[in-house]
């Protein structure tokens, strides 16, 4: 930038040059400083999930305070049997490239926290504890039975204790997403290869005497950033309100009935139900009957009636079509239910004072809770989805590489025919930027949104 202000002579005096004394020395150090810049940038966008890794120590797990996760991102190819033969090559070339750097490979850095003699991470919103057998983070799993027998078994709830130690291994039933300020979600818009490429090419225009244009399409570029910055933010804070949800709800610990909030909920507590009670996990009817309202989740319109398990060895898989019937699913909303009113007013788990001595006509027993649930697991989608290639995306490569090629070649012919000088290299970086214009990204951004 300092070179740009002193081609104008807004550094020194007034005076065009009063910094590197003449036109040739100034164009010889800002086309060193355009590739320093360049190549520094490029190396910090490959390396900025690792950036601050390479600052620390390395250790074993147990002493860490920082691991690296590091997870292959998939793709889900739906091209095939569409791509010609040019498309298929690309595409096979694209893909070698990709698993010879790993630039399919995301990683993330996560704060290693500790409770009691339990050390996990979380990662994605869900939390891993570490397994010393094992030796690596792994995420818990509660199997509470197989039968509609082995579960009515757990028609007692937990201990407190139990709780706890369920607590400190899943975590609390609350799915935190994180949502960056609107300068920070600008900042991170920006720090990527597509608009590396547009600034580095607007920084020859400033330079070269093409300021107005340049400042042109620069205010272009940062409406098209801002407006897609809007709408991711407005996007992630709808997706926020949906997962962070919240209640209180009736638990029996310690064969008491209690009033606990639903991020204290793990696999095993047994839960009364209420009419117009949103459902903040998966679990099974144990006690009752239950109509719920399952459009936000799967979109049937329909309520659907829960009947209470059998005490019969009927195996219960909560995937299964047929257990369907007897498992209510986080995100629902109850309608309607077998008794919803118990008289009492409800009281602290530190009290243990007993909320009601009628006990509640509609239970159900929590089988998965936070990510581990169907809605969940919708979220997790939404918040890091898989990535689906159609053919617009291997036609796009194409077009991508071929206007790449065509910029190489015009850009040697300029050298070639304006001689090998300093002015020819200008030129040449205008021609490529007419090519592959820096603006073509942004019409696509603002088409998209």
């Amino acid at each position: 930038m300092i070179i740009v202000l002193d081609y104008y002579g807004k550094v020194k005096g007034g005076v065009a040059y009063g910094l590197l004394a003449n036109s040739n020395d100034s164009m010889s150090v800002f086309i060193f400083v355009w590739h320093l810049a360049a190549i520094w940038l490029i190396a910090m966008l490959a390396c900025k999930r690792r950036l601050r890794n390479y600052f620390r120590i390395e250790c074993s797990l147990p002493q860490a305070r920082v691991v690296q996760v590091e997870e292959r991102q998939e793709e889900v190819i739906m091209t095939e049997g569409r791509q010609n033969r040019l498309t298929q090559l690309v595409t096979k070339a694209y893909n070698a490239v990709v698993l010879k750097f790993g630039l399919n490979i995301v990683a993330e850095s996560c704060a290693t926290q500790h409770i009691g003699d339990n050390q996990f991470i979380e990662y994605r919103c869900t939390r891993y504890v570490f397994i010393e057998k094992a030796g690596s983070f792994e995420c818990h799993a509660f199997v509470l039975g197989e039968t509609h027998r082995s579960l009515l078994d757990c028609h007692n709830g937990l201990t407190s204790a139990e709780a706890d130690a369920r607590l400190t291994r899943v975590g609390e039933n609350f799915i935190r997403v994180y949502v960056p300020s609107f300068l920070v979600g600008l900042l991170q818009e920006l720090f990527s290869y597509t608009y590396l490429y547009q600034m580095m090419c607007l920084f020859v225009w400033f330079y070269f005497n093409y300021f107005k244009l340049a400042l042109v399409q620069l205010c272009v570029i940062l409406i098209s950033a801002f407006i897609k910055v809007f709408i991711r933010l407005r996007s992630e804070r709808r997706v926020k309100m949906l997962a962070e949800r919240r209640n209180q709800c009736r638990v029996r610990r310690n064969g008491i009935w209690v009033d606990l909030d639903t991020a204290d909920l793990v696999p095993g507590d047994v839960v009364a139900v209420e009419a117009n009670m949103e459902v903040i996990c998966d679990g099974c009817v144990l006690r009752g009957e239950v109509v719920v309202d399952e459009s936000s989740l799967t979109g049937e319109a329909m309520p659907v009636r829960k009947l209470p398990l059998k005490n019969e060895a009927i195996a219960y898989d909560p995937q299964n079509s047929a257990s369907k019937a007897y498992s209510v699913y986080a995100g629902t909303r109850v309608l309607q239910c077998t008794g919803s009113s118990y008289g009492s007013a409800p009281t602290s788990l530190d009290t243990m004072v007993p909320v009601d001595s009628a006990e509640p006509q509609t239970q159900i027993l929590v089988l998965r809770t936070r990510t581990a649930t169907d809605k969940g697991k919708l979220i997790q989608r939404i918040l890091f989805p898989i990535r689906y290639s159609f053919v617009l995306d291997e036609q796009l490569r194409v077009s991508i590489l071929a206007l790449l090629a065509y910029g190489g070649v015009v850009f040697g012919l300029s050298i070639w025919l304006m001689g090998a000088d300093r002015t020819s290299w200008y030129y040449g970086l205008f021609v490529v930027s007419q090519a592959f214009p820096p603006l073509l990204p942004a019409a696509l951004v603002i088409g998209q949104s």
